[in-house]
């Protein structure tokens, strides 16, 4: 099965979603098409275990960042700032293949309701700390999980050289220090 999903992932990157057919995947992962369709139903589905494979590595660094916002003494936005700068790193690991699932991949993406989750979560965090009407601690949540996934793949693999990353991420801090007040 990871054969078949690395060869999926290999295939994205050289060739696109639309020109990697189930038979290019099994060819290059060494499996015959039957035993890739013992594993996968169709196409959409092996995509999905590429998407859920990049998943499983940024998950966690998300999970432990919540955790850690949680605490009452914890400074949010610098937690934010640090999960943009991790994500980032996860991210960098194969640049090539996060711009194909961003550009090629994204309807995948955003059929899982991790996203959702992790706004819950900072709408938690947020009303815990701030006292302002519960829509805005909504507001704000969704801006921070609608923005902090893909700038941080945004950095990995459109950044302009000249922008200065630690510059750029210190204008989001403060963005996000005007949100909260």
């Amino acid at each position: 099965m990871e054969a078949i999903v690395t060869a999926a992932a290999q295939l994205l990157v050289e060739r696109g979603y639309a020109a990697a057919s189930t038979n290019a995947i099994a060819e290059r992962a060494g499996v015959s098409i039957g035993s890739l369709y013992q594993y996968f139903r169709h196409k959409d589905d092996i995509f999905g275990a590429v998407v859920a494979r990049h998943r499983q590595e940024v998950t966690p660094v998300v999970n432990t960042m919540l955790q850690r916002m949680s605490a009452p003494d914890a400074d949010v936005v610098e937690l934010t700032l640090e999960l943009l700068r991790r994500m980032a790193e996860v991210n960098s690991k194969d640049p090539r293949l996060l711009a194909a699932i961003d550009r090629e991949l994204g309807w995948l993406e955003h059929q899982q309701d991790d996203e959702e989750t992790a706004r819950q979560a900072v709408t938690v965090i947020l009303r815990r700390r701030l006292a302002k009407q519960a829509y805005t601690m909504e507001v704000i949540a969704t801006l921070i999980v609608a923005i902090v996934a893909p700038l941080s793949r945004w950095m990995v693999h459109s950044k302009p050289d000249k922008l200065d990353t630690d510059q750029f991420i210190s204008a989001f801090g403060q963005m996000l220090r005007g949100l909260l007040g």
